[in-house]
């Protein structure tokens, strides 16, 4: 049976593939063909995306949802090269006052759209989070309508266990020169991408939003730009969910492994069990705003975040966690491009002051994209609580009602629950 890979050239569609509750509605948007992103101006932001000010970008059963976009450095500290962050609201429907607080939504993928989903996740959760919160999404620097990479670089060869080495020298050099062309093309934006600087933008937006604190959902590999915000900026956050949680510890290639699936082990991991009522044309608006997501996203965006944020071995020859060649074939025919990568900024070991928000985490036991080792590993590491779902669903908060509501309890009472099992699930149309 064929494998597909969460971090390899096989991306997903540009929605929120957590949010299978609103993708049974849309349907057919996985099926779109799309146009891809323009380069932007930082300077201007994208089109209906103006820096430095909101513009209304409303949806139905969203009248007064705007955009704009925060104009922020390299992720190197040098100010001169700027990057558009697009930015989407959908302020708090509550009419008795000041909103509980801002809900920032973090989809993962990498290279999944915050401006899409925030708006799909405002006409999906339940009222009382839709009352009470701003609901904040953006598109990751890089990619979609944030100054997006759009230099491509060459798909890998695919290796062979048996002749690992004279395949590297055959590509090696290759794609060093591709690399550096693209560095130049984009300003070196290909190599300034990555989670360390993506704490660097979530800042920038909950200074632009006038925040003095966040909550946020962060899921999949959202959850660890939501750990290393947590543990840079623990005075900033409010509340933190850890949806489908990701070690921040770990290498290049074991990330690559655990996201190769197997083809049903991949379609299993979606499903809902809840059916909420959507405002009438949210439908084709959503699916108009979300054409601008082309399903295949360049190369050089996958490779600007995987290759960043872990450790990689400079070539073939290092030891590669031990891999046996069969592994390592498998690892290089989908991201050899890692292998000494000039921009490598791991995330590493983060430090959590003992006086932090304590994190509310959600997996599913079985989750093949999020092993549960990995979610009861960051628990323990920052002191947060466990809730396990039996299944190998991927996603689960706006998904199932059981997880879906511990989290809402969380996020208007900002009191940790007690670790707990939820129920199993009965998916529609299971």
């Amino acid at each position: 049976m064929a494998k597909v890979s969460e971090n390899s050239r096989a991306r997903a569609p540009r929605i929120w593939a957590g949010m299978a509750v609103l993708a049974l509605a849309v349907g057919v948007l996985a099926a779109c063909s799309a146009p891809s992103i323009e380069s932007v101006d930082p300077s201007e932001g994208a089109k209906g995306f103006p820096v430095g000010e909101w513009e209304a970008c409303a949806l139905p059963g969203q009248p007064d949802r705007r955009c704009g976009s925060v104009e922020v450095g390299a992720a190197s500290g040098d100010d001169d090269t700027k990057v558009a962050i697009a930015v989407a609201v959908t302020p708090a429907r509550k009419a008795d006052g000041a909103p509980k607080g801002v809900l920032i939504v973090d989809p993962g993928g990498p290279l999944l759209s915050g401006v899409t989903s925030q708006a799909g996740f405002a006409a999906t959760i339940d009222a009382e989070i839709r009352d009470s919160f701003d609901i904040v999404g953006y598109d990751r620097r890089g990619f979609g309508r944030s100054t997006p990479i759009t230099c491509d670089i060459a798909d890998p060869p695919v290796f062979t266990a048996a002749d690992i080495d004279t395949e590297w020298s055959s590509f090696e050099k290759g794609a060093r020169a591709e690399l550096k062309k693209c560095d130049q093309e984009t300003d070196g934006r290909v190599l300034e991408a990555g989670i360390n600087a993506g704490v660097r933008d979530l800042e920038a937006v909950r200074t632009a939003l006038k925040a003095d604190r966040i909550d946020m959902l962060a899921i999949s590999y959202g959850t660890l730009l939501g750990q290393a915000y947590l543990a840079e900026h623990p005075d900033r956050v409010r509340t933190m969910i850890l949806d489908g949680t990701m070690d921040p510890e770990s290498t290049g290639p074991q990330q690559t492994l655990d996201g190769m699936l197997e083809s049903a082990d991949a379609a299993a991991s979606y499903g809902t069990d809840r059916d909420p009522e959507l405002a009438d044309g949210f439908v084709p608006a959503f699916q108009k705003m979300a054409e601008v997501y082309d399903s295949a996203a360049p190369y050089s965006q996958d490779l600007a975040y995987n290759c960043t944020d872990f450790p990689w071995p400079s070539t073939p020859e290092e030891e590669a966690d031990g891999l046996t060649a069969e592994q390592q074939a498998e690892v290089l025919s989908t991201h050899a491009n890692c292998y000494g990568w000039p921009g490598a900024d791991p995330i590493g070991a983060l430090d959590f002051p003992d006086d932090a928000p304590k994190p509310l985490l959600i997996n599913g036991l079985d989750d093949r994209r999020t092993p549960i080792e990995d979610a009861r590993t960051v628990a323990e590491r920052t002191g947060g609580v466990l809730i396990t779902m039996p299944g190998s669903f991927h996603g689960l908060v706006n998904n199932f009602t059981c997880p879906t509501d511990i989290a809402e309890a969380y996020l208007l009472t900002a009191q940790l629950p007690a670790a707990s099992e939820c129920p199993q699930p009965k998916p529609i149309g299971n």
